[in-house]
């Protein structure tokens, strides 16, 4: 009888005690998890408050060594030409002039949750590899088109709609601390998979892209896009996922855009379009 007690006492929990432990860790696991996700989604929220900090140091200092513009767009990429032939978009010149050391800066944290396309090429490309990958002789830089920060058409001189808009210089925006120089941007999906996009543009009435080819501010944070304005400031914006108002609250009631350009932007067919 000593034996029997012995033995069974040596054989620990019972299959039904495992079960019932099981369960109650699931349990508490399952009251835990939105904390968590919330938690997550919050730290992301400040790493890319953080990084439009950062994107906006590089954009000045690009600024003041070009006569006070922020890099042009108008390629079929939103990409722009340097000297030498090379092609690349706004974020990736920063990279690959080294006013930014590389694209994790640029890179949205809220994307990975979507696992957005080529979003990782954006993430890893440094200012070395963006030059080595040049040299070897590929002609576009196109990494950080899928970063998920989309620069304002308006001031990089796009084309679009059989218009063009002049570049603006930095200095010359009237109002800054009410117009969004970056913000967190979403394109077409490829392969229905989200993308980003490095232009940001006023967004069509129906789906989530920008107006010729770029991409709309999209809330890449459980419905919440980051901005970054001219002032330098940084502001989320709360809203539904997909909404064209994430980009019209930077000229709403601006008459005019800036200083050197009495285009009316709001009134502009482009920008209802």
């Amino acid at each position: 009888m000593k034996n029997y007690r012995k033995n069974r006492s040596a054989a620990g929990f019972t299959l039904v005690e495992l079960l019932v432990v099981i369960a109650v860790i699931a349990i508490l696991a399952a009251l835990l998890m939105p904390a968590l996700n919330s938690a997550i989604g919050k730290a992301q929220v400040i790493q890319c408050t953080s990084n439009l900090r950062n994107v906006n140091l590089g954009l000045v200092g690009y600024a003041d060594a070009y006569d006070g513009f922020v890099p042009a767009s108008g390629g079929a990429y939103s990409e722009i030409t340097v000297p030498g032939g090379k092609r690349m978009t706004w974020a990736g010149q920063l990279v690959y002039e080294g006013l930014l050391p590389n694209g994790k800066v640029l890179t949205c944290p809220g994307i990975v949750k979507w696992n957005a396309y080529c979003w990782k090429y954006a993430y890893e490309l440094t200012t070395q590899s963006a030059r080595d990958f040049l040299d070897a002789g590929n002609g576009l830089l196109w990494q950080m088109g899928y970063g998920g920060y989309g620069l304002n058409c308006l001031v990089q001189g796009q084309i679009g709609f059989g218009r063009t808009y002049s570049r603006v210089r930095l200095g010359s925006v009237r109002q800054p601390s009410r117009k969004l120089l970056v913000a967190d941007t979403r394109g077409n999906d490829i392969d229905g998979t989200p993308s980003a996009n490095s232009s940001l543009e006023p967004a069509k009435m129906s789906g989530g892209a920008g107006g010729c080819g770029g991409g709309a501010a999209f809330g890449w944070h459980q419905e919440t896009a980051n901005a970054l304005f001219f002032d330098g400031h940084v502001k989320s914006v709360h809203g539904p996922k997909t909404t064209p108002e994430l980009f019209w609250i930077w000229t709403r009631s601006q008459p005019e855009f800036c200083f050197d350009n009495t285009q009316s932007v709001d009134v502009s067919p482009w920008f209802m379009q």
